[in-house]
């Protein structure tokens, strides 16, 4: 996660605590035995909707609270409101130290495993050109959130995989050696992205096989 994404989930998060103590404030009685203790509505509601939107702009950093999140303030009690805002104070805790990076990096990797494992499934299979596509597209997103996290992200309106590995390459996160097998694989991904008919099936199975050791390679 980079900087400036970090300190704007901060900044949200610490609203959203500040204002939670305002709907704990609005908190009254109704005179039945037992009966839990209420908050109101109109200002839970508000406040329930930033905190929903705060759910999605953590993206898939949100995985560990996403049953939070996904509640419903029907009850509409103290209780509710107090247990949201241990959650957010809890997430407070995780950004300020960087623990949702290490989170996030897991979720990645299974998610580029799971997508390698269909890529090579495809490839056994004999459909070459599509295990390439699934190829490129892992090598992309990589490329994409190293500068996203390093806050290098090209210029372009459209970047390609080229720009980031170029810029990644500027900026001294690999070698040029690195640089270049990169392009070499990038070359192969495009290759079957424009179904070009003199793909050779031993340059996709190369790209599937290079991509874990590129990965791992280049992570930070």
């Amino acid at each position: 996660m980079n900087q400036s994404n970090k300190e704007k989930l901060l900044r949200i998060n610490e609203e959203l605590i500040t204002e939670g103590s305002s709907v704990v404030q609005s908190q009254f009685s109704i005179d039945v035995i037992g009966a839990p203790t209420y908050v109101d509505v109109q200002i839970l509601h508000k406040w329930w909707g930033k905190v929903k939107s705060f759910g999605y702009q953590m993206g898939t950093a949100a995985q560990p609270w996403q049953e939070m999140f996904t509640k419903d303030p029907k009850q509409k009690t103290l209780v509710f409101v107090k247990e949201v805002l241990g959650t957010l104070e809890a997430i407070k805790h995780e950004l300020e130290n960087d623990h949702l990076d290490t989170f996030t990096q897991l979720l990645r990797a299974e998610t580029f495993a799971d997508l390698l494992d269909q890529a090579e499934h495809l490839f056994d299979n004999e459909y070459h050109l599509a295990a390439g596509v699934i190829g490129r597209a892992i090598l992309e997103e990589h490329l994409s959130t190293l500068c996203d996290t390093l806050d290098c992200k090209p210029s372009k309106k459209n970047p390609t995989i080229n720009d980031f590995n170029q810029t990644l390459y500027r900026i001294n996160h690999y070698s040029k050696t690195k640089m270049k097998q990169i392009d070499a694989l990038a070359s192969i991904g495009n290759d079957a992205a424009h179904n070009k008919p003199d793909l050779d099936s031993a340059d996709v199975k190369k790209l599937l096989l290079d991509l874990p050791g590129v990965i791992e390679s280049t992570n930070i």
